[in-house]
């Protein structure tokens, strides 16, 4: 990922910006077990408590890396209920990263944040009805079923 994703300015600025990075060598084994990292690479993003929040391996290009980052951005905001804070990076997913492969999780997480924000249970209809529409495959439409049953 380093001749490819990592040297890009888009990345570098957002991980600059956005971030703080740390890179572990496979030989740095106490480090590299401690968080089960199995195959490289491993992209861990973590809470200010060094919880995993969002974990991917194995390569992404460009734009797959910057909607795995902003998704576990909105999920660390959506962890400590600052909602408007998580929005955004969802907003940022779906505006600027339609076509990754977190999108489908980007909804379902959007939706959770919805509904931890209002308690209105429709927020949550609303995210099956939508992956069942636009990723009816998904895995994380299979997980949100359960929500077609609500009122």
């Amino acid at each position: 990922m380093d001749t490819v994703t990592y040297s890009s300015t888009k990345v570098a600025g957002f991980t600059k910006e956005c971030l703080i990075t740390l890179a572990v060598e496979v030989s740095k084994k106490p480090y590299y077990e401690r968080y089960n990292a199995i195959w490289t690479p491993t992209l861990l993003l973590l809470d200010f408590q060094g919880n995993e929040i969002q974990r991917n391996v194995g390569f992404l290009d460009v734009e797959d890396f910057m909607a795995c980052m902003h998704l576990g951005i909105a999920k660390v905001h959506l962890n400590i209920d600052e909602f408007a804070a998580a929005n955004v990076h969802f907003k940022k997913i779906f505006n600027s990263f339609s076509q990754s492969f977190v999108m489908p999780e980007a909804i379902y997480f959007q939706g959770v944040n919805g509904y931890k924000e209002s308690n209105d249970p429709a927020k949550l209809k609303q995210v099956y009805e939508r992956l069942h529409e636009e990723y009816p495959e998904s895995g994380w439409t299979r997980r949100a079923v359960p929500y077609n049953a609500l009122n």
